[in-house]
């Protein structure tokens, strides 16, 4: 055998044996693997689940049940209980409903006397002068033949010729007044649809009596060629207070004025009617109660 030869089958042997121990190494690291692998299941699993989940359970659950739910009852239910029930029955009943009463009432007690402090206030005994434009007047009532004005707790009662058409046509246009207030009341004779002479009828909305101490009168038309006379009428709950109705002469022609006093005449009725055939003018008229 050459030196060559020699040479290559010392190196094949020391390959085999090389291969042979990598191989003895290989089986002995696997089993220390497998070894190593079983001896961690049985060490590591048991120990974890018998010391933190029996651990957890045992501690978090019994402190809460035992600590914080009889705690509360005990002290919130029974310590607000009697506090809310005295103190709310205690303070409305002496403090409230009789402070309130008392104040209530008696304001709106002596608001509600104001009115019958009215009927002493606009009923002035003393004479009273019209027509004045210090005097405010209120618009009653618009009948066919009249008007009606209140003013100082009388009213005024004066005839309009509504239904003058002028003889121009059908449609009624009426007839324009010469006296309007506060100069006087115009009272106009009604010509169309009714045969009523003028007049002013003056009566109180209370019926209480009152006098006419004077009144002065206007004639609008002329009564020179006949003769005229105002007739005055003084009612007293609906009837006549005398036979005969007062006389106070009016002939004369249009704007004659005319004044009479009639303090001892025209006294102790509720109602006072002024008439004459033709159209006049009251425009100074003295009452009293």
């Amino acid at each position: 055998m050459s030196f060559i030869t020699f040479t290559l089958y010392s190196l094949l042997l020391l390959c085999i044996a090389y291969q042979t121990l990598g191989n003895v190494n290989l089986e002995n690291t696997s089993l220390r693997a497998v070894t190593k692998a079983p001896s961690k299941k049985p060490t590591v699993a048991p120990s974890k689940k018998p010391t933190v989940s029996p651990s957890i359970k045992a501690t978090i659950i019994p402190t809460k049940k035992t600590t914080v739910t009889p705690s509360m009852k005990s002290t919130v239910s029974p310590t607000q209980v009697p506090i809310s029930t005295s103190s709310f029955k205690t303070t409305p009943s002496p403090t409230v409903s009789p402070t309130s009463k008392p104040t209530i009432i008696p304001t709106n007690k002596p608001s509600k006397l104001t009115p019958t402090l009215k009927p002493t206030a606009a009923v002035i005994t003393g004479p009273i002068v019209f027509f004045s434009s210090s005097q405010s007047i209120i618009t009653d009532t618009t009948a066919t033949y009249s008007n009606t004005l209140t003013s100082m707790g009388y009213s005024f009662q004066y005839e309009q010729d509504k239904l003058f058409t002028g003889g121009i046509s059908s449609t009624p246009i009426g007839r324009s007044n010469a006296v309007v207030w506060p100069q006087g009341l115009h009272a106009q004779a009604i010509t169309t649809g009714a045969a009523i002479p003028a007049t002013v009828t003056i009566f109180r909305p209370d019926n209480r009596p009152f006098s006419i101490l004077s009144f002065t009168a206007m004639l609008l038309c002329n009564t020179a060629a006949t003769g005229a006379d105002f007739e005055v009428a003084a009612i007293l709950q609906g009837n006549d207070l005398v036979n005969s109705p007062f006389v106070y002469g009016a002939t004369g022609y249009a704007h004659n004025v005319f004044t009479y006093d009639t303090s001892t005449s025209l006294i102790g009725a509720d109602t006072y009617s002024f008439t004459l055939f033709c159209d006049f003018a009251l425009t100074s008229i003295t009452l009293s109660l």
